[in-house]
């Protein structure tokens, strides 16, 4: 007891806050201090990661919902194959097939990819367990020592996913793409698996990403006082393109519900369509910042077509080529993009990026364009038949994007701006002009 009455008492003395205090004060353990062998954090993360994962994807598929749906009972090998099939398809993992389906005599090759549905909450929310546990293993290691193994868990995580990919392997019935006028899409019975290489690129996303704010959280936990800039940045950015996504979210559903009673879109009234609803917002809001939305279908003979918010529609069918415009109204677009820019630059330096209008404004242009890139990375779905066709639907990059981005960084920097001067009026005690 004297010799905790000392190390308490020398406390003011040794320049270190009371949380850390509490921290070294207390018994060694990896829980309440001791940081963890790194190597041994990230293993734990990773195990915890894809342990969670899986067991979730599992009692999605016991109550019949997922991204690919098969029949059958809830039991059995064919059921737990499913069930981590589900685990990749959720990542925006392409799936490729090989086999005869029934009634037929020649074999096909097919693969699959899906687009972001509501299941990715799954391996997000597996993931940032993960790096949370592995951070908080490495409680006294610092800020970097505690994100660097959870990240490393990260990227082990879509190692890991790669390496069982060709022992997952599952026939299903359906999945989460809805009907659409004059088609339907029927996956051919044929077994289907993970793409290895697809598994490396989308497993490390959602690995890298994921577990990287899994272990912010635990090194918020531990001090809350370590504000990083780029956070405080992320913060600012995720929140308003979440708000303005939702706002397109309910002008969506407002019009299903519209189109739905007035019998002109009851093709929607359909539980596929809640489950794609990630993908189209987030495409809707790459729309917005002058992303592409493209049908491309091969052979090149059979009817395309891309849509660019601003310059209009072009179709092409058998050779010709055909443009629209879009109604004018649609430059509100353009509007919603520089207000979300400017409440961006200001919420910012609000939450704890004060180093400057322009540095920030320059954070918050390179994370957003970083979230732009993940959209148009993960809300695209395919499928096709090797040797006979193949269809993408979703966002591509356009050079409109580049305008775009600019805009970003001038409004930003606006936003930033206007919420300084206001700072350093409250800090002088000056009314700021």
């Amino acid at each position: 007891m004297k010799e905790l009455a000392a190390r308490g008492n020398n406390v003011a003395d040794s320049g270190i806050s009371p949380r850390e205090a509490q921290i070294r004060m207390r018994p060694g353990s990896r829980w309440n201090g001791e940081a963890a062998n790194p190597i041994a954090a990230a293993i734990y993360g990773v195990v915890i990661s894809l342990l969670l994962g899986y067991v979730l994807s599992y009692l999605a598929r016991c109550v019949g919902m997922g991204v690919v749906v098969g029949s059958g009972s809830w039991h059995g090998g064919r059921a737990f194959m499913l069930a981590g099939l589900n685990l990749y398809a959720s990542q925006h993992i392409p799936l490729v097939g090989s086999g005869v389906p029934p009634g037929a005599v020649d074999n096909i090759d097919a693969t699959i990819t899906f687009p972001l549905t509501v299941w990715a909450v799954i391996p997000a929310f597996a993931l940032m367990v993960g790096g949370w546990l592995a951070g908080r293993m490495r409680a006294d290691a610092g800020r970097w020592g505690t994100i660097v193994p959870a990240v490393g868990g990260g990227i082990a995580y879509a190692a890991v996913l790669a390496a069982l990919a060709p022992v997952i392997s599952a026939r299903f019935a359906s999945t989460a793409i809805p009907k659409v006028p004059n088609w339907e899409f029927n996956p051919p019975g044929i077994p289907f698996r993970p793409s290895i290489a697809g598994t490396l690129l989308y497993g490390s996303l959602f690995g890298l990403l994921f577990s990287y704010l899994g272990a912010l959280i635990a090194v918020r936990g531990v001090d809350s006082h370590v504000r990083g800039k780029w956070w405080a940045c992320a913060k600012a950015v995720i929140a308003v393109a979440v708000v303005v996504q939702l706002l397109v979210c309910g002008a969506a559903l407002g019009w299903f519900v519209t189109g739905s009673r007035s019998g002109e879109s009851d093709e929607f009234a359909q539980p596929e369509v809640a489950q794609i609803l990630p993908a189209a917002i987030g495409t809707a809001y790459a729309l917005l910042h002058a992303a592409r939305l493209s049908l491309e279908v091969t052979p090149a003979s059979l009817p395309s077509a891309s849509a660019q918010l601003y310059r209009g529609v072009t179709t092409s069918d058998g050779g010709k080529t055909t443009r629209k415009q879009l109604p004018g109204y649609v430059w509100i677009g353009g509007l919603i993009v520089a207000l979300s820019a400017l409440v961006s630059g200001r919420l910012a330096v609000k939450v704890g990026s004060r180093d400057g209008s322009l540095p920030t404004a320059f954070r918050v242009t390179v994370l957003h364009s970083a979230y732009l890139a993940a959209i148009v990375a993960l809300c695209g779905m395919g499928w096709g038949l090797e040797g006979q066709m193949s269809v993408w639907v979703g966002p591509r990059c356009d050079s409109g994007m580049l305008l775009a981005v600019a805009g970003v960084l001038v409004m930003s920097l606006a936003g930033a701006h206007w919420a300084n001067r206001r700072y350093a009026g409250r800090l002088t005690g000056f009314p700021s002009v």
